[in-house]
């Protein structure tokens, strides 16, 4: 993640872990992450219920 921090020219990222393997792999990671176990189902979610009002 530094090469990429570095060639966005980026101070700072936020890194975001997701997916139920998630937890066990963050800990061995040297970089700090965000961990959302649900982020894409949140976002699955999001959608349908726009459609839904369409």
């Amino acid at each position: 993640m530094v090469r990429v921090r570095e060639e966005l020219g980026a101070k700072q990222l936020t890194l975001v872990a997701t997916g139920g393997l998630s937890g066990g792999i963050v800990p061995c990671c040297r970089q700090a992450f965000q961990l959302d176990k649900h982020l894409l189902l949140d976002g699955l979610k999001v959608i349908v219920e726009r459609e839904k009002k369409a």
